[in-house]
């Protein structure tokens, strides 16, 4: 079991501690990641936009296909979510993908846990549609 006290992490640590994460959880499914810049599914490469997440704030990406959120709270693991760049959650700005969350509406990303968005995106890879 890892250590959850995540406060004791700099910034930079919970970033590579997400990425690690993340990278196991993409090639759990077979899929080849070469983080942080993008990840192979389908035969489609999808440009990825990490950020991590410790307390509730506005959260920027960079424009990218898909947007990972690795999300940490003291005493629970860390909580992976994988958000299509065209999730109704994000407002877009010219070159940024913008998040508002706050403690009440945590629950918005509930849609998009890592487990089901990667099959969703599979699913639509295999197809030849977008993420």
């Amino acid at each position: 079991m890892p250590n959850t006290d995540w406060s004791s992490l700099s910034d930079a640590q919970l970033l590579r501690y997400a990425e690690y994460h993340l990278r196991a959880e993409f090639t759990s499914y077979g899929f080849d990641a070469s983080l942080p810049q993008a990840v192979e599914i389908g035969g489609r490469r999808f440009e990825l936009g990490i950020q991590v997440l410790r307390s509730f704030k506005p959260v920027s990406f960079p424009k990218a296909d898909l947007a990972v959120l690795a999300v940490f709270m003291d005493g629970k693991p860390a909580m992976l979510y994988l958000l299509p760049s065209d999730a109704p959650l994000f407002s877009k700005a010219k070159d940024r993908l913008e998040l508002k969350l706050e403690k009440g509406n945590l629950h918005l990303l509930a849609n998009y846990g890592f487990d089901f968005t990667v099959r969703r995106v599979a699913k639509r890879a295999a197809s030849g549609r977008k993420a």
